[in-house]
């Protein structure tokens, strides 16, 4: 009798999985970041709106969502009030349910911590958000199963890496590196960039946006610190970035783009035409 009741209990809960997966979403000139783990989300940032009502929220993430069969976002974290990080929020919020929403201007400041789904979630900066610029007063968060690591640092500048570096050290260590402010020059130093130490790094911007980002100096700085060209990844290129961990107990990682591998028809592939991501 019990032996046939397992299976059903099988079907019947949902089952769990150590893998979970960190989206660089396409939002163009702005950030937003969809993890996912055993069907349940977080989102970091939700991509920008404009005057004509065109916004990310009903243009990406909330499809995405749905698509995924997502009924509700159990965190969403807002760096800072920028157009870019947070313009979408009123039309996330109507068209999805959000179980706690958290920015800078409240919980979303150094001492945060909690645990997700086996899966630490901590704030590392900032301590006052009213005492630092809109860019510099961003919710940086680092995400981790213990082996792998996300480092979202916002819009941050050298002088707040500087404080990061100063403060964690080698704490600050990621797998995955979302480039501060876009890749902006004004960023990523070269001692931030060998502290996190990371292996992959993503520069969330739009294609040919007025500020060049990321800028060219920032691409060798990464270069030169020892992150490899073929693991630097610039979402006006590849579209979106997912990066699939398999979970504290392995370190494995796949990384599939949009362009090259989830839409990968003869029309819509880059990968022959611009082997040069830049």
């Amino acid at each position: 009798m019990y032996i046939l009741i397992i299976p059903l209990l099988s079907y019947v809960l949902p089952s769990r999985s150590d893998e979970w997966q960190v989206n660089i979403l396409d939002v163009g000139q702005g950030v937003s970041v969809l993890v996912i783990k055993n069907n349940r989300a977080l989102v970091y940032d939700v991509g920008a709106k404009y005057p004509s009502g065109f916004n990310m929220a009903d243009a990406v993430i909330l499809p995405i969502l749905k698509a995924k069969g997502i009924g509700h976002i159990d965190w969403l974290f807002i760096s800072h009030g920028d157009n870019d990080h947070a313009g979408s929020l009123p039309f996330l919020t109507q068209g999805i349910a959000v179980n706690n929403l958290v920015t800078n201007t409240d919980r979303c400041q150094l001492g945060f911590s909690a645990d997700w789904q086996e899966l630490n979630l901590a704030v590392l900066w900032p301590q006052n958000p009213i005492n630092y610029s809109d860019n510099n007063g961003s919710c940086v968060m680092k995400i981790s199963d213990g082996i792998h690591s996300v480092l979202l640092p916002g819009d941050i500048d050298k002088s707040i890496e500087q404080n990061l570096v100063e403060l964690y050290g080698a704490q600050l260590k990621s797998t995955l590196l979302l480039a501060p402010h876009h890749g902006s020059n004004t960023s990523s130093t070269t001692p931030f960039i060998q502290t996190v130490d990371p292996e992959y790094v993503v520069f969330s911007q739009g294609f040919k946006n007025r500020w060049g980002f990321p800028k060219a100096d920032v691409v060798t700085r990464y270069l030169n610190s020892g992150v490899r060209h073929a693991n630097l990844y610039s979402i006006s290129q590849t579209g979106q970035v997912r990066f699939v961990f398999a979970g504290q107990y392995s370190a494995k990682v796949d990384i599939l783009t949009y362009r090259f591998d989830l839409y990968p028809y003869w029309y819509a592939n880059m990968h022959n035409c611009c082997a040069n991501r830049w």
